[in-house]
C-alpha cells in the first residue's frame, strides 16, 4: 500500500492567531488584501490554515 511522503499540516485560526500574534482584525485584513496570504480551507464552522504556508509568509518564529 503506498502512503504520501509528504502531508498538509493545519492549524486552526486561534492557533494561528497566538502562534504569530496577530490580531483578528489583523488576519481578517490580511486575508481580504494580500494575494500572497495562505488562503485557509473551512470545515462546517472551523478555518484552518496549512502550517507551511503560513510559515513562509510569516517567517521564522524567534523564541
Amino acid at each position: 500500500m503506498a502512503t504520501l511522503a509528504t502531508h498538509a499540516v493545519t492549524i486552526c485560526e486561534k492557533d494561528l492567531l497566538s502562534r504569530y500574534s496577530v490580531s483578528k482584525p489583523t488576519l481578517y485584513r490580511l486575508r481580504e488584501s494580500d494575494y500572497n496570504f495562505p488562503h485557509p480551507k473551512k470545515l462546517g464552522s472551523c478555518t484552518f490554515y496549512d502550517v507551511k504556508k503560513c510559515a513562509k509568509y510569516f517567517g521564522p518564529i524567534e523564541k
